[in-house]
């Protein structure tokens, strides 16, 4: 993924709020300056993969 697609792809994901008690504050884990995903439980990476990804994959590509 090429620099800028990235960047949309963690501005999305560290814009993300979830109801209170679904996961945890995604956002805590995402540094954009850095470029990177860290500290994600084992159900906020689920969250991730399952309803996050395809989202922001598709913000990122349009």
């Amino acid at each position: 993924m090429k620099k800028d697609k990235k960047d949309i792809f963690l501005k999305v994901l560290n814009n993300v709020v979830f109801p209170d008690n679904y996961a945890s504050n995604i956002s805590r884990c995402v540094d954009v300056k850095k470029r990177k995903i860290s500290n994600l439980k084992s159900h906020d990476s689920h969250i991730l993969m399952e309803h996050l990804l395809p989202i922001a994959c598709r913000k990122s590509s349009s």
